[in-house]
């Protein structure tokens, strides 16, 4: 009897960490949209910290459903907070919520990493004329104003 309970409260505690990082207030700004797909990022709370990091929460809108062997319907949208660095150039990602045609959370994956060895801390490199690059420039334009 004690583990179903601990279940259910373990499914309601992190329900509610994933809409609590993402407030109701979100504002929503299309940065890109091509073969059907649409790339957006939330302006509210875009920020930069002093070691030039900036999180972001990017909304991806595929034109047409994707699969994810670990996701159990298709994708429709999929949202992600990022962890970019500007100084490097590179960034990691923190968070992923997948969702099907419904609006319903299909996956969430929730990845932390404490390393302050910047190879590991920002996983990949903002390559030129990539959707992270769109990102980069649009976040840094916000923090400007």
């Amino acid at each position: 009897m004690f583990k179903p309970v601990l279940f259910f409260f373990s499914i309601i505690l992190l329900s509610s960490g994933i809409s609590s990082a993402q407030s109701d207030k979100e504002k929503w700004d299309l940065i890109s949209s091509k073969g059907g797909s649409r790339l957006s990022i939330n302006l509210n709370g875009i920020e930069e910290n002093k070691y030039g990091d900036i999180y972001v929460w990017a909304l991806e809108e595929h034109g047409s459903p994707i699969v994810i062997e670990s996701v159990p319907k298709k994708i429709s949208k999929t949202k992600t907070y990022y962890l970019i660095n500007k100084n490097f150039k590179r960034y990691s990602i923190s968070q992923l919520l997948y969702y099907d045609e419904k609006g319903n959370v299909q996956k969430h994956f929730s990845y932390t990493n404490e390393s302050q060895d910047t190879t590991y801390r920002y996983s990949y490199p903002i390559l030129p004329s990539s959707n992270m690059e769109l990102i980069l420039t649009r976040c840094l334009e916000t923090i400007k104003k």
